[in-house]
C-alpha cells in the first residue's frame, strides 16, 4: 500500500513524524480531510471539526461497504489512474 506518496518527506519531517508517533495513513488522512490557512506562505493543514465531520462519515460509509470492498480494484500505470473495476473472476497470478 503506498500511504503518503503525495510529498517528498524531508529528513525533519520524518524524524518528525517518527518522534510524534503520526503514521503516513494519518498524515495522508490530514492532507485530504484537513482545511488549509496559510502561515508565513506556507500551507498548514489540519483537522477541524468539520473535517473531523467529514472524516467520520467517509469512514462509517467505508466500514459499511467494507464486504464489497473486497471485490473492488484499481488500475495504476507509473502516477496515473488508468480504471476501477468489480472483479467478477478470480485472479490467476
Amino acid at each position: 500500500m503506498s500511504v503518503n506518496s503525495t510529498y517528498d518527506g524531508t529528513l525533519h519531517s520524518e524524524r518528525r513524524q517518527q518522534e510524534r508517533s503520526i503514521t503516513p495513513l494519518e498524515t495522508e488522512l490530514i492532507d485530504i480531510y484537513g482545511e488549509d490557512r496559510y502561515s508565513h506562505g506556507r500551507r498548514v493543514t489540519t483537522l477541524n471539526k468539520r473535517a473531523i465531520k467529514r472524516l467520520t462519515r467517509d469512514l462509517k460509509h467505508v466500514l459499511q461497504h467494507l464486504e464489497t470492498l473486497k471485490d473492488d480494484y484499481i488500475v495504476v500505470d507509473g502516477g496515473s489512474l488508468v480504471t476501477v473495476a468489480h472483479r467478477t473472476k478470480r485472479w490467476f497470478n
